[in-house]
């Protein structure tokens, strides 16, 4: 049987194999999206490191035991170097004793969650269609115009008009007579009037 082919009717008989074939599904599809995408926070993972202990310079000495009568015991006094000393092994320097160091540790990062977002397929606009419009209906209203009108006019009177003759009054006017080289005042010079009327 080929690969594409699967649920074969093969049970009409010998003669007539049909077999049917199916379209396999290409790719799948997510269509929901999640809101919020799970992402897990780092967490530290402590590992324990050794740190060497300082050698005690001074140890407890054994203490004699109890005992009833009087018995001389040998006390054995035990006396440390002031430094460290391996065994078999002299050393004149002292051991460096390790400070605690904070030190690195391996952090878990979670992997990714990734959400397939399906791809933007194009949609066919919608096609317009025709719309049933209403038109109101014509108003017409009456629209009125401006006719001549006669108007009795003021008549003209006769109104009779004086003439009034202005008087003539003559006043001396002084002037004042500039000299040449030099300003001399003298006495305002007054026209001769022949007519006078005061």
């Amino acid at each position: 049987m080929a690969p594409s082919q699967s649920y074969g009717n093969q049970a009409e008989g010998g003669e007539h194999h049909y077999q049917t074939e199916y379209a396999r599904p290409v790719k799948i599809i997510v269509k929901h999206i999640a809101k919020e995408v799970p992402y897990m926070k780092a967490y530290p993972v402590h590992k324990p490191y050794p740190v060497l202990k300082p050698y005690p310079v001074f140890k407890k000495l054994p203490i004699a035991k109890f005992v009833p009568k009087h018995v001389i015991v040998p006390v054995i006094k035990h006396v440390y170097a002031p430094y460290p000393v391996l065994k078999h092994i002299p050393v004149a320097k002292p051991v460096p004793v390790p400070k605690p160091v904070p030190q690195p540790y391996m952090v878990k990062v979670p992997k990714p969650y990734v959400v397939h977002v399906p791809k933007i397929v194009p949609v066919a606009k919608p096609v317009p269609y025709p719309v049933t419009v209403k038109v109101p209906k014509p108003y017409f209203y009456p629209v009125y115009k401006h006719v001549p009108v006669p108007v009795p006019k003021a008549v003209h009177k006769i109104v009779p008009v004086i003439k009034e003759k202005p008087v003539i009054v003559k006043k001396k006017v002084p002037i004042l007579v500039e000299h040449h080289y030099k300003e001399i005042k003298t006495a305002p010079v007054y026209h001769k009037q022949e007519h006078s009327s005061y």
